[in-house]
């Protein structure tokens, strides 16, 4: 916890860290809606997206990610995607990488319920003086009816003995 980007609250940091932490619930609440136009602009024009090798794997620019986007969100009656934990460490004045824990209730046309707990893994940057999304990685923890293996694996350390 003694990393200096982590713990720098000085007032502009602190003031990007707020802009950052506005990006991901606007993301999370326009996603909800169904606004996957207006989600496309918190993301650069040619960020990187990976929602893991059962979404399709990783793309590269808004065109190739958000028509694909509207295809797999509406397969689903209504979202709710709820953040947690944000960790953002600064890299420079204007980019940043942050790891946020985001629980992801999904239910399908059929009333049937999905539940993904996933973290976002972003490289964030700062062009106009606004913070976008460089590059984002859906990283899953743990799923209910979902198949396993439909986001990136978290990669979690084993327990000894296990």
């Amino acid at each position: 916890m003694n990393d200096p980007s982590v713990n720098d609250l000085s007032g502009a940091r602190l003031g990007d860290r707020v802009q950052i932490a506005d990006l991901l619930a606007v993301y999370c609440e326009k996603l909800d809606d169904y606004d996957i136009d207006s989600v496309a602009e918190a993301f650069t024009e040619d960020c990187v997206f990976d929602p893991g090798p059962g979404n399709g794997g990783p793309r590269t620019g808004r065109d190739a990610i958000f028509p694909a986007q509207k295809v797999r969100m509406g397969i689903y009656r209504r979202t709710q995607h709820h953040l947690g934990q944000s960790r953002i460490r600064f890299d420079g004045e204007d980019a940043a990488n942050g790891l946020t824990s985001v629980i992801a209730w999904h239910q399908r046309w059929d009333g049937s319920v999905g539940t993904a707990r996933l973290r976002y893994d972003d490289r964030f940057v700062r062009r106009s003086g606004l913070w976008l999304i460089a590059e984002r990685r859906l990283i899953e923890l743990g799923v209910e009816g979902f198949a396993e293996g439909t986001w990136n694996p978290s990669g979690r350390n084993v327990p000894h003995g296990r």
